[in-house]
């Protein structure tokens, strides 16, 4: 079954402009952050990987923007907007332990990487 350009378009907006913009970002802090040194190294790798996908999607969003409408447009902006609403509220529910390890950002540092990247990167590009 061949999907429409909007479907397309609205799996890119939530899946690689939010998702994997998040991983990137979440990424790149783990590797920054931990203190295995194997796993700062594994975490670079994934983060490149994920920066690339997410760069990818935000040329693509670009793209899917123009040639669709300004309704379908404010269509994809807030389905951009309810993923990153559920994002906040995965994170705000999360309780797992912090491994310093993993380098895994506090709930509170990635509230602030999602303000950082709702205040920039997900905002409308039209």
């Amino acid at each position: 079954q061949q999907r429409d350009l909007f479907a397309i378009a609205l799996e890119n907006v939530i899946e690689g402009c939010v998702q994997e913009t998040w991983l990137a970002m979440r990424g790149w802090v783990q590797a920054r952050q931990a203190t295995d040194p194997k796993v700062r190294l594994a975490m670079v790798k994934i983060a490149i990987e994920e920066t690339r996908h997410a760069e990818l999607a935000r040329d693509l969003d670009i793209w899917f923007r123009s040639q669709l409408s300004e309704e379908d447009n404010q269509r994809l902006d807030q389905a951009r907007d309810r993923a990153v609403k559920q994002l906040v509220a995965r994170i705000d529910g999360d309780q797992r332990p912090r491994f310093p390890e993993a380098g895994l950002p506090s709930a509170v540092e990635e509230q602030e990487m999602i303000r950082s990247l709702a205040s920039t990167l997900w905002q409308s590009v039209n």
